[in-house]
């Protein structure tokens, strides 16, 4: 159910009590009020962590994946598939899930190069229209050296728009020692989640080249060796980072030479699509002992979809109040002629005079303020 915000005005005289009724009920109509909210912490959270699908010589095939998490939670299936070739080539790169083919984000197949890398990624709606299991995943495009599949499930993710930004890079047919940078550079909104996967390939050695992760980024999958064929030394990297900011380039220092590709791409947290007020009431009485004749209550019914944590109600009146000697605001998920006995105060102020003011809700808990999921 929703949450109704009662505000009641104490200290007043009848004849003033009838005036605020109807100036009240004009003002709310044309909706000279104003709720604050925020998004609760960041939902996003990997309860599949990142494992490896596969690995090795062959180019990638089908693979048995079952996804465990519960339905309705926002889910996004990611995928991620490193390719090195034996000599510079372009590549196509497609994944399915269950029958269902995966949204590529981003990769770099369309370089002329022996290090390649893709993002891939499946909705809520079509992770719970798959049929099985089976994720199979197809590159074509060179001769295979070495490659490697990795797959993670992340819940509380926005569906609209689950992915925000996405970037690549590839050195191409160019050993270099500075891997780098992204492009465009990343930008990261808060409570979003930036995963970036690194490849990097030596040719004429099986020894691979190495990096070190710093701060903010942390390692979402410990880095991984291959010995390809060919002679080329390959290394998986796979990185993640939350800390909100732009102009993010997520640039690497080699161990030495080494030809290199990264994708990467930002997963929006499950924002709240609206916050409404579907109601209101006037009551001459409204307190908790729904005699006081000095007191009008005012209620707010507000419908949002969450988690959402109300910030502020700021009322208005365009000044033309007596001055109160009391304003109050409390929280219910119940509807009662009086106030019910379960309202939880939020804020209050003395001698308001109707002029535009903006009530900080910050009492009771945050549980009492927040609003989760459709209400």
């Amino acid at each position: 159910m929703g949450k109704i915000m009662h505000n009641t005005i104490k200290g007043m005289s009848f004849k003033a009590r009838l005036a605020l009724i109807s100036l009240f009920t004009l003002l709310v109509t044309i909706g000279i009020y104003q709720i604050r909210w925020h998004e609760v912490d960041a939902a996003i959270a990997t309860p599949q962590a990142w494992s490896s699908v596969y690995s090795g010589t062959a180019f990638p095939g089908s693979y048995t994946y079952a996804i465990t998490t519960a339905a309705g939670t926002d889910r996004l299936l990611v995928v991620a598939v490193q390719s090195t070739t034996t000599a510079a080539a372009t590549q196509t790169c497609s994944v399915t899930w269950g029958g269902k083919a995966l949204t590529q984000a981003t990769g770099n197949g369309t370089t002329s190069g022996q290090a390649h890398t893709y993002l891939f990624y499946l909705n809520e709606a079509n992770i719970a229209a798959a049929s099985g299991s089976s994720l199979a995943v197809t590159v074509t495009g060179g001769t295979t050296s070495y490659n490697m599949v990795r797959a993670a499930v992340y819940t509380g993710v926005e569906q609209s728009v689950p992915v925000s930004t996405t970037a690549t890079y590839n050195s191409a047919a160019t050993a270099v020692t500075t891997v780098g940078p992204l492009s465009p550079n990343l930008t990261i909104p808060t409570g979003s989640q930036a995963i970036e996967i690194i490849n990097l390939s030596r040719t004429g050695s099986t020894t691979s080249r190495t990096i070190t992760v710093a701060l903010p980024w942390s390692t979402l999958f410990t880095s991984a060796t291959g010995s390809g064929t060919g002679t080329v030394g390959v290394r998986n990297y796979m990185f993640g980072d939350t800390t909100a900011g732009s102009g993010i380039t997520g640039q690497w220092t080699a161990s030495g030479t080494t030809l290199a590709a990264m994708s990467a791409m930002v997963i929006t947290a499950k924002l709240p699509a609206s916050l409404a007020v579907t109601s209101t009431t006037i009551e001459p009485t409204g307190h908790r002992l729904d005699t006081d004749g000095s007191v009008v209550m005012q209620r707010l019914a507000v419908t949002g979809s969450g988690p959402i944590e109300l910030n502020s109600l700021t009322l208005d009146d365009l000044g033309t109040t007596s001055v109160l000697a009391s304003a109050e605001i409390y929280i219910s998920p119940t509807l009662q002629p009086a106030l019910p006995a379960d309202a939880v105060l939020l804020a209050s102020a003395t001698n308001w005079g109707g002029s535009s003011t903006q009530f900080s809700l910050t009492g009771g808990t945050q549980a009492n303020r927040t609003l989760g999921g459709t209400e």
